[in-house]
């Protein structure tokens, strides 16, 4: 299965031919599924801390966090892609002659109906303005194509191909923010070390590298002048 030249790229990375064989043995049996005899609970594969210890091991996460040795972690490469599979399929069966299935149907329903409620509705209805549409028109009228292409697509907002983490998020009273910014805001919070700063580590996929970093640039002067640094 393997070619002399995959032997020998193998071999210059140091990685014996008998770890990949196993793994696209892994592949070909398939992984079989864990048999799950009963729930972990206290004393029984989870670990309960007493009362007692708090104090100490809160001091202790202080003072690393004071001494910048505290770093959030956030995984933020996921694509947004999977969150609008549904409506993506709906706007190739719409362009197509073929009927939508009704679960497609019934998600299409219930996104237009709450609309309203999506932090990003603001950033939707201006894009449609821009294209001389109104969002309120085009939702009574069940017009869905013209939405879904403003949200999805190149030509509007682009949600199908941005990663979640640049994604208008959460909405409050005077401001919107995205899953970064709930990180960097949550980060300032309780890991923030005694020169004023807090560690993030982002994992990003290379493609969002410029657009995920002028957001946090952004996001970063946005925060000074609020008093979130």
């Amino acid at each position: 299965m393997l070619t002399q030249a995959d032997k020998k790229n193998l071999a210059d990375r140091g990685t014996p031919i008998e770890t990949i064989e196993h793994q696209l043995a892994i592949f070909q049996r398939g992984i079989p599924f864990t048999n799950i005899t009963k729930p972990c609970t206290i004393r029984d594969g989870i670990n309960q801390i007493s009362d007692s210890k708090f104090p100490k091991l809160e001091a202790t996460f202080n003072r690393a966090m004071s001494s910048g040795r505290v770093t959030k972690f956030v995984p933020a490469s996921g694509a947004a892609s999977r969150m609008f599979k549904s409506l993506l399929a709906c706007c190739t069966e719409e362009s197509s002659s073929s009927p939508l299935p009704q679960s497609e149907k019934n998600t299409l329903e219930k996104f237009l109906t709450r609309l309203l409620d999506f932090a990003f509705y603001e950033d939707l209805a201006k894009t449609l303005a821009s294209q001389d549409r109104k969002i309120e028109h085009l939702s009574a009228e069940g017009n869905f194509k013209p939405i879904l292409e403003a949200l999805l697509h190149p030509t509007g907002l682009n949600y199908a191909r941005q990663p979640k983490s640049l994604l208008a998020f959460h909405q409050y009273a005077n401001h919107i923010r995205t899953p970064i910014e709930e990180h960097l805001v949550e980060a300032a919070a309780y890991a923030r070390a005694a020169n004023h700063k807090a560690r993030v580590h982002f994992t990003i996929s290379p493609e969002h590298a410029k657009a995920v970093q002028e957001h946090i640039q952004s996001a970063h002067q946005r925060f000074k002048q609020n008093d979130i640094d």
